[in-house]
């Protein structure tokens, strides 16, 4: 049975107000994601799958209270073990 390793990256994309309004900001998301891909593909890693991961945000640094949930999408990449 294969063995792997993975790589778990978060995804991260930077727009701004005036991309949206022009149409452009899924171009510029496609191509910040294809950046890491083709980064970690020369690593040795492909793609594997992503997973949405639910965040709860604690509110102040020692609270147990839970101000608001957000949500991250991070990207597994793979690469076999030899």
């Amino acid at each position: 049975m294969d063995q792997y390793e993975y790589k778990v990256v978060s995804v991260q994309a930077i727009v701004s107000e005036g991309d949206i309004a022009r149409g452009i900001a899924g171009e510029k998301i496609g191509s910040q994601v294809e950046i890491s891909l083709c980064d970690l593909a020369k690593q040795g890693y492909e793609y594997y799958r992503e997973f949405a991961v639910p965040v709860k945000v604690a509110t102040g640094c020692f609270s147990k209270k839970i101000g608001r949930e957000l949500t991250f999408v991070v990207m597994v990449f793979r690469r076999l073990v030899r």
